[in-house]
């Protein structure tokens, strides 16, 4: 019997089927995208679907009428010990991804980064304990930030980074790209310096859509994974 995972994000839904601990198929969806005849489940699966969604959307619906879905909420058995205080707003994807990255990188500190529509830094440590992180916004909400609220600055999508060790931008449009990766990866850097001073062997996991425009710019070790909330999904035992 296989185990179907859905992670239904802010911009984009993965799903991806997994036989035991590997994924042997996946799918990736824009939500405004998702083709619901496409998707096929059979009903010996069992399905376990995390969401930000609060409010029922088409696919939730779809979702809803099948049989075998456990939807995970605040009250789901987590294979990690949580140590936050607003524990019902702590969101899954967070969750997911810690316990994600304690399969890959079990009995290991480790940094959990997931650069999406927000960049989430949250630390898991020995043993398995969730002590918590930070969110801000991510790249494509700060270009749109510096786009609305500014009079003249120009939408970007990152398209003019012709050269990425380029540190200071030579037109307006590399400027803003420029600055928002670089503000970002200083962010983590200085997360990363800091933390490591009380974890040495603090590990690295990054995962989400832009994680490939951020990756190459750190100068420390890094293992990404763009699996590794639909992994730490796969960890969720399901109730008969």
């Amino acid at each position: 019997m296989a185990k179907i995972c859905i992670d239904i994000g802010n911009t984009r839904t993965k799903i991806a089927r997994f036989e035991e601990a590997e994924i042997v198929d996946y799918f990736f969806f824009n939500n405004d995208d998702i083709e619901l005849e496409k998707i096929i489940f059979t009903p010996k699966d069992s399905i376990v679907v995390c969401s930000v969604f609060q409010d029922s959307t088409r696919f939730m619906h779809y979702l809803q009428n099948i049989d075998n879905v456990t939807f995970l909420s605040s009250k789901t058995k987590f294979p990690i010990d949580i140590d936050y205080d607003t524990t019902l707003t702590l969101g899954l994807d967070r969750i997911m991804a810690a316990c994600g990255a304690n399969t890959i990188f079990p009995g290991k500190n480790n940094l959990i980064i997931n650069c999406g529509t927000c960049i989430t830094i949250d630390l898991l440590v020995i043993p398995s304990r969730f002590l918590g992180g930070n969110i801000s916004p991510g790249m494509k909400m700060r270009a749109r930030a510096l786009d609305e609220f500014t009079a003249k600055l120009p939408l970007v999508y990152f398209t003019d980074l012709n050269n990425s060790d380029e540190i200071l931008g030579k037109s307006t449009i590399q400027a803003i790209e420029l600055g928002i990766l670089q503000g970002i990866e200083f962010e983590i850097t200085g997360y990363f310096n800091s933390l490591s001073k009380k974890y040495p062997d603090l590990n690295v996991v990054i995962t989400g859509g832009d994680s490939d425009y951020l990756v190459n710019r750190l100068n420390f070790k890094t293992f990404v994974d763009p699996f590794l909330v639909l992994r730490g999904m796969n960890q969720i035992e399901i109730k008969k």
